[in-house]
Order: C-alpha cells, then structure tokens, then sequence
C-alpha cells in the first residue's frame, strides 16, 4: 500500500508557478471522466465549469476574485453591485452641498458596509472565547486574487475582510458555544477559493485544513493556500494523485493543509474536528449529498456545521437545458437527518439575527466522540422542521 505522507521539506514558503497549478488543474481535468459520478459536476454546477475554466484561460487565476462571474460561483458580495463611481454620481444628483459625514453615511449604505460592519459585529459579540480563543488579530482577507470589495471594520489600519470571510466567521462563532475543546483538525467540502482554510491556518501554526472539491476551484483554493502558506506546506493533487491512503494523522505532522479534488475523499483516513459545508450541498442533489455525508461521518468527524438553504435551491424546469438550477432540492432539514442516521445529534440551528439570508446555520456533534456542552446563545429553540422560527431567544 502506498501511504501518502509528503515528506517534503516545507521550511522556505515557495510560491505556486502557472506550470504547477495548471499541471494539477489538468490532471483534474483528465481524470475527472473516470471517477464516479458522485464527485462529478451535478447539475448546477455544470455550466459553472464551463465558465469559470473559460474565464480563468482569459483573465488568469491571479484575478479569480475580480472574475466577471466570480460572485456569483464563488466569491460572493455585500450590497446590490454599486460601484463607487456609481455612488458618487448618485450622491451628485441627490445632494452636491451634503458634507463629507453625510457622504460616508451614504456610500456606506449603497457599497455594502453597512451589512458587512454587522456582520463583523455580530460574530465578535457572539464569540465564545471559553474554550476556542479567537485571536482578532490575525485576522484579514489576503488581496492575492485581486478582491473587488473588502471592508475594514476594526477601523481604517484593521485588517480588510470580504463577505465569504466573513460568513465563514459567523459559522465559527456559532461553533463556538457548542466546543468540548479547541479544534485544530478541519475538513471542508465545496471550500470556493479556500477562505475558511485562511482563516484557521492564520491562527495557529499546529492547525490544519483540507479542502475537496471540483476543478476549477480545486486548483484556485490549491493557488491560494499554496501563495499563503508556501507551496511545499499545502498538499495538491499532484502529490496524492497515487497514493492509495491519504493519513491526516501522518500529513498533519508536516504539512499546513491541502486541497484536493472531491474523489479523493475515498482515500482519507480521519480523524477530523470539524466538518464545515458552507452553501455547497444546497448545490448538489440528494444522493451526492448522502454519499458525502456518510463518507464525511466515517472519517470521526467531531462537529458539523453546515450553512445550507432552508428550502433548497431552485429547481430547472427543462433538465436537458443550460439553466442553472438543481433536478431535485437539498435542504437544510434533509442535511440534518442524513447527518442524524451517522450517529450525530443538532447542537443549536441558527437563523436571525445571526444569519440574514435564505440559509440556516446548524451545528451537530458526534454523539460518541463529544459531550454535550450547552445551546448557543443566539439558537432557535425550533421544536419542529417547519422551517419556522418557533420559539424565544435563550437569554
């Protein structure tokens, strides 16, 4: 048996080249037609490969943020897409003598800002520090791949954060409340360009984080952490490709992450802290989001937190048509009794006025490997799975 242990020497932070990342990206590619359907583009995502490949070949991965199509696939925004040129020539048409104050309080409220300060806010006042300490100082979204917006809510020398940053801040803060111990294990699944892997890779040196997912975007989140945190410390395709057993137990020794493509979940020996699904399975169908999830639980995944749709994605009206949307729904509630059948009970189920959007934040806990620790300070007290708030804030 082939153990895949990557002993490389990581100690000089190189730098990923276009020959390594395209190399790895066509070899994703190449063998992508031969795995089985399960870890294969579902319906929705199909034209996504297509366009993001396509944009990726015309601007280059060291944009992948600014791509045209990038917020919509991968690297969502705040507001309704007011550029600050549009917003300078609104405010010259409703108020040419208003003064600089009022001219912040506007902009901020066209550009984004102002959903991006509460979520900042939100997330620190919700911060349990008891157990899993968040150092806010090592925080800040890096600007390789070139970000079209990023906010600086700790003031102007703070770092600058982007919406998936931030969203993915939320999920861990929620997490927070529901810890036996501190987590340095994470696994991700449908990761986009590797946010949360910044996050937790900033923090502590003795973490490690691993992403699967489908090229393109395996090779954009491999660039990224590999540009972050150097080349020989995150794990690519090209180095698991033929291994027949991938050890975290062994590559946490050496390496800082990896990202890899989703097929290779068969090759993982766990074990893991935390799973994380950030609106990913809302994405797929059914039985790929079942198929994950029991590979997921044999792994001895800790904690779950899924950010998913509450009533699933829309449906395609034609399947044989190029209209983006899924065959059949995945939603949060289904996610939840998948996870429940692997032996995990729901720690706390989030909504308002942690999560403001169609999605519901959930996190469950492995039964036989956790204790119980308590419900979170903003979860619903939901007695059903109506998809209602039905209850009162703890408080």
């Amino acid at each position: 048996m082939t153990v895949c242990d990557n002993k490389q020497d990581h100690r000089k932070a190189a730098v990923p080249d276009e020959e390594c990342w395209r190399r790895m990206l066509s070899l994703c590619l190449n063998d992508i037609a031969a795995v089985s359907s399960m870890y294969a583009p579902t319906s929705f995502w199909s034209p996504g490969v297509v366009q993001l490949l396509s944009e990726l070949e015309h601007h280059g991965i060291e944009s992948f943020k600014s791509w045209p199509s990038s917020h919509f696939w991968f690297y969502p925004l705040y507001g309704q897409g007011y550029s600050d040129e549009m917003i300078a020539d609104l405010w010259g048409r409703v108020q040419s003598d208003g003064t600089s104050r009022q001219y912040t309080w506007f902009r901020r409220q066209l550009s984004g800002a102002v959903d991006a300060y509460r979520d900042f806010d939100m997330l620190y006042a919700n911060w349990d520090h008891s157990v899993w300490r968040l150092d806010f100082e090592k925080l800040g979204e890096s600007p390789v791949g070139m970000p079209t917006q990023t906010f600086s809510p700790m003031g102007a020398n703070g770092p600058t954060l982007g919406k998936a940053y931030l969203s993915y801040l939320l999920c861990l803060s929620a997490l927070s409340h529901h810890l036996d111990s501190a987590p340095s294990r994470f696994l991700e699944i449908g990761g986009g360009f590797g946010a949360l892997g910044e996050i937790v890779l900033a923090q502590d040196e003795r973490n490690f984080y691993l992403n699967l997912d489908i090229p393109p975007l395996v090779a954009v989140s491999s660039y990224y952490l590999q540009t972050l945190f150097g080349k020989d410390s995150v794990l690519d395709y090209q180095n698991s490709r033929d291994c027949e057993l991938i050890s975290i137990d062994d590559i946490a020794k050496r390496l800082r992450g990896g990202s890899l493509p989703s097929w290779e979940i068969e090759k993982l020996s766990g074990p893991f802290d935390v799973f994380c699904n950030a609106y990913s399975f809302q994405e797929m169908e059914p039985h790929v989001v079942r198929n994950y999830i029991n590979k997921v639980a044999r792994l001895d995944v800790k904690y779950v937190v899924s950010l998913n749709t509450i009533n699933g994605k829309p449906m395609k009206t034609d399947s044989d048509s190029d209209e983006i949307g899924v065959v059949e729904q995945v939603t949060s509630d289904m996610i939840i009794t998948e996870f429940e059948s692997n032996g995990y009970e729901v720690c706390g189920r989030y909504r308002r006025p942690l999560i403001i959007s169609a999605g519901e934040l959930v996190v469950l806990r492995n039964r036989s490997m956790t204790k119980k620790v308590g419900c979170g300070r903003l979860s619903h007290a939901i007695v059903d799975r109506s998809g209602q708030f039905n209850g009162v804030w703890p408080a």
